[in-house]
């Protein structure tokens, strides 16, 4: 009985050792999964005018086909404290640089950045300088939506000059047609456990003022604006797909 097991074992270490199992290691995969990522963006053109520089986190769901090739769909969340255009309350501000609230102190609301980023998004994954078919150079591109505002923080304060539609005066919202490039490196590790993408993330943008008419310079605002930025972007994936079959082929 015991060198019946014996000679079973034997066998059985013989035949893993001749035989391997189909994996990331040596398999091109369909890979569906879900990201999160954080850039630091810096805004150029249009955009370089009203804010400094400033943050996207956003989440992301894709499919990396046996192809190599990417689809996916990503949204981002953009915000900030640095405002440059300073100005915009200066009309309803006292010679003291305040302005006047319902108690009749003054104060002087701060000024954020706040807006968002959506894209349909396709692209390719060369697999060079990689561990696995799965990996490797990372280029897409999107199409969607670009959206900012200016964010009147006022706090606790009342303003009355600054309450519901007032405000809409000075904030500047914008959007518009926006379009999206990444370039970078995409890692999925052959155990699933580390995955993850790097790189430069490029955004165009083509936006109008929707407020239409700005209280503060007392004129329409109709203009077509190129908004961009370009932001360094590290994302963090989990993958959705199910381990490789048991199935073995001959080495």
């Amino acid at each position: 009985m015991k060198k019946s097991t014996l000679t079973a074992f034997i066998f059985t270490s013989m035949l893993t050792t001749a035989f391997s199992q189909k994996s990331m290691l040596d398999s091109s995969l369909t890979i569906p999964f879900i990201a999160v990522s954080y850039a630091p963006e810096f805004p150029t053109a249009d955009l370089n005018d009203r804010f400094g520089t400033f943050s996207s986190i956003g989440g992301q769901f894709g499919i990396k086909f046996k192809s190599n090739v990417f689809v996916g769909f990503k949204a981002h969340y953009l915000f900030g404290n640095r405002v440059k255009e300073t100005g915009i309350l200066d009309s309803i501000k006292t010679h003291e640089g305040g302005i006047i609230e319902v108690g009749g102190g003054l104060t002087d609301p701060l000024l954020d950045m706040s807006g968002y980023s959506m894209f349909l998004s396709g692209g390719y994954i060369i697999p060079v300088l990689s561990p696995n078919p799965n990996s490797g150079i990372m280029l897409t591109c999107g199409f969607g939506i670009l959206q900012h505002k200016i964010i009147i923080d006022f706090r606790d304060a009342q303003i009355p000059q600054l309450e519901d539609d007032y405000k809409k005066g000075y904030d500047r919202l914008s959007n518009g047609f926006s379009m999206n490039q990444f370039i970078g490196y995409a890692y999925f590790g052959n155990k699933k456990l580390i995955n993850f993408y790097a790189g430069l993330d490029l955004t165009q943008a083509w936006t109008k003022n929707r407020r239409t008419y700005n209280f503060d310079t007392r004129s329409y605002d109709n203009a077509t604006r190129f908004d961009s930025m370009i932001g360094i972007r590290f994302g963090w994936m989990i993958t959705l797909y199910r381990s490789a079959p048991d199935e073995y082929y001959y080495q």
